[in-house]
């Protein structure tokens, strides 16, 4: 919830009362941390400078309005503790409003503080949002009551579950919802690294989709572009090192940078803990610290399931504990053994009382550590290819072939997975349209490292000496993904990218000289007329192909087993970049008009959805969750670029698309595809597709479309 007291009634009545607020409990705070001027106390990192020279300054005010008296700081608002003002003077200035705050239950800090000893929960690194206590029946009742309300009058149809991870019990949460709201369909935001696949028992139909997004990415990468592409990408940046390496170096920073003050409190239960298992104490809370920084800097997932009031365990969890810590004791020979161990046991719930405690509070961190360190820093450090920089992606992982994408979409019907795929979200780095552009890189590397190198020469009197590499080849690809644009967009975009990467500017330490050098060199690489002359030339056909590419990954998500998902303006091209480039407003009356017969660019792709989300609608049994799915082979030389696959027994639909963008080369020649028994027809095709049955060849299914969905004649 907002830390805005003006807003937060119950976050005011907290911090106007401290611990003996009835509210005290409903949020996560630490009221006995490791540092004593915070006992009973919150810690509110908000100011520009210490709280005595904001004061000296005048920045403190003193406010009466809607029943309370405020500390007044700019726009925000502190409530005083009633009791605090009899010792107030009427004429109160700076030290009688520093005496003042001194008395209150929170206590006004730099907002670098935040770093160093703060002492509640938050979502992530964001400060102005305080975690809530859900595990707690009152609070749970207290936060649901709408919700469920207006899901059993029917108004809402279903529940999408944000952040799951950073709940305290994931699975009893879901189950709480569940007996709340009645049965309803319920997906949850939970990003899953490589095989890993929802917990056993959560009452969940599904993810949110980020790992659909990032299959067909994968799926139409073409590997063999991943060693030339690699060679390019050493020599133009200079840069060998591995993903793994730049995700590890970007946890630990964060570990001990951001997230510090929230180690530190792990560190002092690790203290306890070592005490109640007669380890031989850290010699302080640096030494206790640093063991929880090794360790968890090396999961490998966003976090581990291991219930904290049993501290029963999957063999999984077990698992990946172990390889956490032999990694740790590899990569860290200093940190105490023993300390290590001690994590692991904690992690695996094998120490009973504080040591679950621990085990709980590790668990909620985790996901943080992964979110900021590898969404956040390491996608924006390590950029081989952007179009695998995504979400739930994994930029190592260079292509995924027909038998991996089949076997997936096969594991969802046998486990019942009815949540959303997405192509787009509210957090993809890239929407599908200029992901699709990207991947064709894969198929053309050395067309790609010609232009790059023509680039980047073309560009040397123009490119000041403060850009470096890794930024320059950002922006080709991005000129390459998102062309047309505009210089506001594109420096925008840039200025969030080299800020989320954190290696010449960041939005806590911003260097403004290397910002404006790289503002300067993007508008200058849009005003040279030669330059971009040739960047579009590179790129029309590009986005001819890319174009077809997101028309094939369309269908294949109305067709797979699941919810298709349209991002809010997905529905048309759409070449948008990372928020808040992908939250622009959306012209739904367009869309209405392009419904009803318009046409104009992204017309197509829209009448696509709209024809195959019509056979879901006439067909609901062979789309439902559990219908079956049965992957289909083609045969001749380009049989490996055809996904194709039946839903419903007996097949009642039939989906057929090309994984690649650009057309294979010749054209598809004898590739074939034997269709299920019985005539088909086409329902994308503007005249219903001829009766086709038996053996049939591909270049008949793939006309104009990179896709066909069948239904029976």
């Amino acid at each position: 919830m907002s830390t805005d007291a003006r807003f937060d009634h119950w976050w005011a009545d907290v911090l106007e009362a401290g611990p003996a607020s009835p509210y005290a409990g409903f949020f996560d705070i630490d009221w006995d941390p490791p540092w004593p001027e915070l006992r009973d106390r919150v810690l509110l990192p908000v100011l520009e400078d210490t709280v005595e020279a904001v004061a000296a300054r005048g920045g403190l005010g003193l406010e009466r309005s809607a029943g309370r008296v405020w500390v007044t700081y700019g726009e925000q608002r502190f409530p005083v503790d009633p009791a605090t003002l009899r010792e107030l003077p009427d004429d109160a200035g700076p030290e009688a409003l520093l005496a003042l705050c001194d008395r209150q239950h929170w206590l006004l800090a730099p907002w670098t503080d935040a770093e160093v000893r703060l002492n509640h929960r938050r979502f992530f690194t964001i400060t102005s949002l305080v975690g809530v206590r859900e595990e707690e029946p009152r609070v749970f009742d207290a936060v649901h009551g709408c919700i469920a309300a207006l899901v059993r009058e029917g108004s809402v149809d279903g529940l999408r579950i944000d952040h799951i991870d950073g709940l305290r019990d994931p699975a009893g949460y879901l189950a709480q919802v569940r007996e709340a709201t009645g049965t309803g369909w319920v997906v949850v935001e939970k990003v899953l690294e490589g095989e890993e696949q929802l917990p056993a028992g959560w009452r969940a139909d599904g993810t949110t989709g980020y790992e659909f997004a990032a299959l067909l990415t994968e799926l139409s990468v073409d590997p063999a572009g991943a060693v030339p592409l690699s060679e390019l990408h050493a020599g133009f940046t200079g840069h060998t090192e591995s993903f793994e390496h730049c995700v590890h170096q970007a946890r630990t920073a964060l570990l001990r940078g951001e997230l510090a003050s929230d180690v530190t409190r792990l560190a002092a239960r690790v203290v306890r803990v070592a005490a109640d298992a007669g380890l031989h104490p850290p010699r302080d809370l640096a030494e206790a610290a640093e063991a929880l920084v090794a360790v968890i800097a090396e999961l490998g997932v966003y976090r581990t399931y291991v219930d904290s009031e049993t501290g029963r365990c999957r063999p999984e969890d077990a698992a990946r504990a172990g390889i956490a810590v032999t990694r740790a004791r590899r990569r860290h020979p200093g940190v105490r053994g023993d300390l290590l161990d001690l994590v692991a046991d904690c992690l695996c719930g094998r120490c009973p009382g504080e040591g679950l405690e621990l085990l709980a509070r590790v668990q909620q961190l985790t996901p943080a550590v992964m979110a900021k360190g590898k969404e956040d820093t390491a996608l924006y450090r390590w950029n081989r290819l952007l179009a695998l920089n995504e979400v739930g992606a994994d930029p190592d992982r260079f292509g995924v072939g027909l038998d991996a994408f089949h076997a997936t979409c096969a594991a969802w019907v046998a486990r019942g997975d009815h949540g959303l795929r997405a192509t787009s979200t509210h957090d993809t780095k890239r929407s599908e349209d200029v992901r699709a552009r990207l991947c064709l890189l894969s198929e053309m590397p050395d067309r790609w490292g010609e232009a790059v190198r023509r680039w980047s020469a073309g560009a040397a009197s123009i490119r000041p000496d403060a850009v470096d590499p890794d930024t320059e080849y950002v922006l080709y690809q991005t000129l390459v993904g998102a062309y047309p644009i505009g210089a506001e967009r594109l420096t925008a975009y840039l200025a969030k990218a080299t800020r989320e990467a954190g290696l010449h500017t960041s939005w806590t330490r911003p260097d403004a000289a290397y910002d404006e050098a790289l503002r300067r060199f993007a508008v200058a690489v849009l005003e040279d007329s030669e330059l971009m002359s040739d960047v579009a030339a590179f790129v029309q056909p590009v986005a001819t192909a890319g174009r077809r590419l997101s028309l094939a990954w369309t269908l294949l998500k109305v067709a797979v087993p699941g919810v298709p998902d349209v991002y809010q303006g997905t529905e048309l091209w759409d070449l948008s970049l990372v928020d808040p480039d992908n939250r622009r407003p959306v012209d739904f009356e367009e869309r209405r008009r392009l419904l009803a017969g318009g046409d104009v660019p992204g017309a197509a792709k829209l009448r696509l959805l709209q024809r195959a989300l019509a056979v879901r609608r006439e067909l609901p049994a062979a789309f439902e969750p559990g219908a079956a799915y049965t992957a289909l082979a083609a045969a001749g030389p380009h049989a490996d670029r055809v996904v194709a696959f039946a839903r419903g027994e007996p097949a009642a639909a039939v989906c057929v698309a090309d994984r690649r963008g650009l057309e294979p080369h010749g054209g598809w020649g004898d590739t074939t595809l034997t269709l299920p028994a019985g005539r088909w027809a086409d329902r994308l095709g503007d005249t219903g597709g001829a009766g086709l049955e038996g053996e049939v060849d591909v270049a008949r299914l793939l006309g104009e479309l990179p896709g066909a969905l069948l239904a029976r004649a």
